[in-house]
């Protein structure tokens, strides 16, 4: 299977290799900038196409309506969206509690020049012990336990109307399809150890290059890689990575080897290779790389490059990455007790 064509535009348009939209025939750019707004990359793909645009012009004057008309609307909601996370990172800097910010402002400050991808809210995790004290902290400045998030975080929504919520999360990863057995072995201290403070903040801390970009990576899988946005992402921190000195390609195997996601960590670098032409260190896609591919991961490539997959496409990722029948077996298991409700995400 193959993509559409509006996708393979996109992509033409993305990629640092070939930076140019296909040749043959008459591209529909319209098409092209509808897919790069579902996709989560149409700020970058904008980018790039206003350059192609000056040189060639290669859109119609509807085309570049459009275009101009989107990207304006996704500048003015970065703002506001950079402008209310600026006010809910500085009420948690306030609170004293060391906090781990991750995806959202903690990926968007090392990717895009100035501009935040908008979001609906704010993650970060706290330890175990500064947990109940943060819970008070937040409602003190203002905010209110609401429901849980599917993903198990506690979600605080502010009293002031039109404040982003703040997720708070108990652990770096939090998805059933690694605890509901207890795959992962992503320990707390070792999680800690791999942060430093973030953009100028002291108490708010930010991942280390090598585990942001695993964090990157199995958060992709975990959402069956439904927008390209998440291999873009991926893309970008690599290519900040190659120049930055103290990142280790082999400290990055070793942290999914230990943690149990080398699985989702070489499909993720495959994957935003093979579309984006990302710079993967060679030694760690080959250190990742499974020694045989189950036909349900084969599927979930496929499905990914041809945008076909379906939500939960990649459980057969999760199911190949236990070793033994057994650990499949008590795998499945666990899901089907989590499915009718009777089992507890650990």
């Amino acid at each position: 299977m193959m993509p559409d064509a509006a996708f393979s535009t996109v992509l033409a348009t993305l990629s640092e290799t070939h930076p140019a939209p296909p040749p043959e025939g008459r591209v529909d750019w319209r098409a092209a900038i509808d897919c790069a707004v579902r996709e989560g990359v149409f700020y970058p793909f904008y980018r790039r196409l206003a350059g192609l645009d000056k040189a060639g012009r290669c859109l119609s004057a509807a085309e570049h309506d459009h275009a101009k008309e989107l990207y304006n609307l996704h500048l003015g909601r970065s703002a506001v969206f950079s402008a209310k996370a600026e006010l809910a990172l500085v009420r948690l800097e306030a609170a004293k509690i060391p906090l781990i910010l991750i995806k959202g402002p903690a990926v968007d400050r090392l990717i895009y020049d100035g501009y935040m991808r908008p979001r609906l809210d704010i993650d970060v995790v706290v330890s175990s012990a500064g947990a109940v004290a943060c819970r008070e902290a937040l409602a003190r400045a203002g905010y209110v336990a609401g429901p849980d998030a599917a993903d198990g975080a506690a979600v605080f929504m502010h009293r002031t109307p039109g404040e982003i919520p703040i997720h708070l999360h108990r652990r770096l990863i939090n998805n059933t399809f690694l605890t509901v057995d207890g795959h992962l072995r992503l320990h707390e201290d070792a999680v800690w150890d791999e942060t430093s403070p973030f953009d100028g903040y002291r108490f708010i801390r930010s991942l280390s290059p090598e585990l942001n970009l695993l964090y990157l990576c199995e958060h992709a899988i975990k959402h069956d890689v439904d927008e390209l946005v998440f291999l873009y992402e991926i893309d970008r921190l690599l290519r900040r990575a190659a120049a930055e000195p103290r990142f280790s390609p082999q400290r990055f195997t070793t942290f999914a080897r230990e943690a149990g996601l080398e699985r989702p960590a070489y499909h993720a670098l495959a994957l935003a290779a093979g579309l984006l032409d990302s710079p993967v260190p060679a030694a760690a896609l080959e250190e990742l790389r499974p020694r045989r591919l189950s036909a349900g991961e084969r599927s979930f490539l496929r499905a990914v490059a041809a945008r076909r997959q379906a939500r939960y496409a990649s459980f057969a990722v999760y199911l190949a990455a236990r070793p033994t029948p057994v650990r499949k077996a008590r795998f499945v298991w666990g899901m089907f007790l989590r499915r009718i409700g009777l089992a507890k995400d650990r």
